[in-house]
């Protein structure tokens, strides 16, 4: 028996070697990959810079976190659109929605905030460059998954 089960274990280390190599090297889901991208054609769509730059608009954002996470989420969708490519911006976004206060039990928002936050932290992620910023946006995915 221990020989049978020392073969099945060298047959799955052999057969599942090189996909746990490439399951490690990148965090992928269909799902969330999905709500991001809608996430982002709305942002793209409805927050328009009005000529202010990412960086104003996140300097503002982060200001405001404390005392209204509602306007500074709209700040950070509005940085999103001056530079969808800011892992930054997304990444903002995303807490920015989380720190929201639901008041409403029975609002959408108690699912659509999660809902929009998880793509966001899934956005920032892809665009991280740096490994401490996917980690960050991995964290914060997984508390907006935790609230879906």
């Amino acid at each position: 028996m221990r020989l049978f089960s020392a073969f099945l274990f060298f047959v799955f280390a052999v057969m599942a070697g090189p996909w746990s190599a490439t399951a490690a090297s990148r965090f992928a889901h269909q799902g969330v990959a999905e709500d991001a991208a809608r996430y982002e054609k709305y942002v793209r769509e409805t927050w328009k810079p009005g000529g202010k730059t990412a960086a104003d608009l996140r300097l503002a954002a982060g200001k405001q976190m404390e005392s209204d996470a509602r306007a500074a989420s709209r700040n950070y969708a509005t940085a999103v659109s001056a530079d969808p490519k800011s892992s930054e911006s997304w990444l903002g976004l995303a807490r920015a929605l989380l720190a929201i206060k639901v008041t409403d039990e029975n609002s959408s928002e108690r699912y659509d905030l999660p809902v929009n936050a998880s793509g966001a932290a899934y956005r920032a992620y892809e665009l991280a460059t740096e490994k401490a910023r996917q980690a960050e946006a991995l964290a914060v995915l997984g508390e907006a998954m935790q609230r879906r």
